[in-house]
């Protein structure tokens, strides 16, 4: 948390390569990474709608903000959640960018997390930025989660082949029980009485 406190200012500084954007989805862990972010973003880009979806939101603001949010308005509006509560259930395909400025220690939530712009309903290209701060904690996670993702890609590939040699060896197995079948009937058609 405190590595991530101490990003939050760079992070905002960073945010003018992205302040074309109409939509955006920033990614949080903590609340106070939350609350200073949205005050750093306030005070340096006004022209924003700034929304959240954390802890501290009730569900009929969650629907308000997400409705907004998915609307047709021409208006800037960027969203900043948290894992805990953002990471799964929303649609936000009105952006195509999400900058995570902290990460989660569980591979299947940012993966989670970057769904929710990457949605069937989503025309454009989707584009997910990691914000890590060099030789600290951040970098650890990000190269355990990298490699986690490595080894769910290499087993997901084996997976599958599994299940095609298992589909074709069942396939096979389903044509030699029928012609075995078959030939027992033909076999018990030829017994003598």
């Amino acid at each position: 948390k405190v590595i991530s406190v101490f990003k939050v200012d760079s992070f905002v500084e960073m945010l003018t390569e992205f302040e074309d954007k109409k939509r955006l989805v920033i990614f949080c862990h903590h609340n106070e990474v939350v609350e200073k972010l949205c005050n750093l973003i306030k005070k340096h880009y006004p022209h924003v709608d700034l929304r959240t979806i954390y802890g501290k939101t009730s569900n009929q603001e969650r629907a308000i903000t997400t409705q907004a949010f998915q609307g047709d308005s021409d208006d800037f509006i960027w969203l900043i959640t948290s894992f805990s509560v953002g990471s799964e259930g929303l649609t936000l395909t009105k952006a195509d960018t999400i900058l995570f400025l902290e990460l989660d220690w569980s591979i299947s939530t940012l993966l989670q997390a970057e769904d929710r712009i990457h949605r069937i309903s989503q025309t454009k290209v989707c584009m997910y930025y990691y914000y890590i701060a060099l030789n600290t904690l951040d970098q650890y996670m990000y190269n355990v989660l990298y490699k986690k993702a490595k080894y769910l890609e290499e087993f997901s590939d084996k997976a599958s082949y599994i299940k095609k040699i298992t589909e074709t060896e069942k396939e096979n197995n389903e044509e030699k029980t029928e012609n075995c079948s078959q030939a027992e009937s033909n076999n018990s058609n030829n017994i003598p009485p």
